[in-house]
């Protein structure tokens, strides 16, 4: 039973300690000190297998940023000015539905 949990656990853990960091209250120092309580002497390899899936997760994130920009720096200057427009009065409704709604339901 214990091999099975640890098969799982190792699956998902990553997902948890990449969910940490992204909490501005915790960042890497709780995934630090949660490996060195779970793992004991063998916590800094499985820092070191952290470390690397959180870098390859920033750089395919960071990678398909940069394709989203070029590809909308294509626009020509009327497609654009359009844009900022229409970005405004979003943005001009958006503020008429926080007004009229209660964010705290």
């Amino acid at each position: 039973m214990k091999r099975k949990f640890d098969y799982y656990w190792s699956l998902c853990n990553l997902a948890f300690a990449v969910a940490t960091i992204l909490d501005p209250r915790l960042k890497f120092k709780f995934v630090e000190f949660s490996y060195t309580e779970i793992y004991g002497h063998d916590s800094k390899m499985h820092l070191n297998r952290f470390h690397k899936v959180l870098t390859d997760v920033y750089y395919e994130y960071a990678n398909e940023a940069r394709n989203l920009s070029k590809s909308t720096s294509d626009l020509d200057d009327s497609n654009s000015s359009t844009t900022e427009i229409d970005n405004d009065c979003i943005l001009e409704s958006f503020s008429k539905f926080a007004s009229a709604s209660n964010f705290n339901e």
